[in-house]
């Protein structure tokens, strides 16, 4: 009888397992039903995870760190871990090794040794980086912040991964600013030489926040010390 019952929870916690998940905060779900998603060794897994990432990270996060521990939370509903549990201070640059059901550990058929991340011994010997890059929306400002977070495979053995592409978390906003082209848009547009820039994004986020009409005339002065056109 006991059995039975354990039986049934094991087979819908695999049923759950590889059923659609979707999060109504971050966009796409971490796959579309068709495969498992616990699976980070399958390409189409991976990519979709990595898509869910992306999505995540463009939110806007008032707290970093609070935002990585409900990601934390979220990717262990696939098996993924990470050591971050929100009372360290960020850097803007992070970087963590991934672990999949709490790793491994024992000894195998033959008395060898097993210690791995739960990853590596499905991928040819290569574990799993998650890098977290934290960017301003507004470098004058505390906060909110974008985070570009991205998963990638590394040899297990060498500790050698793929960097983070410098710059995607700046590119991603940018595409998003073009995709909002308002009146603010083109008001801080004309006002700055390079758009978009740090101080364009900052001025475009303060226009939005004051409204176009309002937006300039307190800080006439303080944005002359920039580069305008003439």
């Amino acid at each position: 009888m006991q059995y039975e019952k354990l039986n049934r929870v094991l087979k819908n916690y695999i049923e759950e397992a590889n059923s659609t998940y979707a999060t109504p905060d971050a966009g796409s779900g971490f796959n579309g039903g068709s495969y498992a998603s616990f699976k980070v060794e399958d390409p189409e897994v991976f990519k979709q995870i990595n898509s869910f990432l992306k999505s995540f990270g463009l939110q806007r996060h008032d707290d970093p760190k609070h935002s990585l521990v409900m990601l934390r939370t979220k990717l262990n509903t696939i098996g993924l871990d990470f050591s971050y549990d929100g009372r360290r201070s960020l850097s803007p640059n992070e970087l963590f090794h991934m672990t999949q059901f709490g790793g491994r550990t024992g000894v195998d058929e033959k008395g060898n040794t097993i210690n791995d991340c739960g990853i590596s011994h499905r991928t040819g010997g290569n574990g799993i980086d998650l890098h977290v890059e934290i960017t301003p929306v507004n470098p004058e400002e505390p906060g909110p912040y974008y985070m570009n977070i991205k998963m990638d495979f590394k040899d297990a053995m060498k500790g050698d991964h793929s960097p983070i592409e410098t710059g995607e978390a700046a590119d991603s906003f940018k595409k998003k600013v073009n995709e909002e082209k308002d009146a603010c848009y083109y008001k801080v547009k004309a006002t700055y030489d390079v758009f978009p820039s740090a101080y364009a994004s900052g001025s475009l986020v303060q226009c939005r926040n004051v409204g176009a009409k309002n937006w300039g005339k307190k800080s006439k002065k303080k944005k002359k010390k920039h580069k305008r056109k003439d």
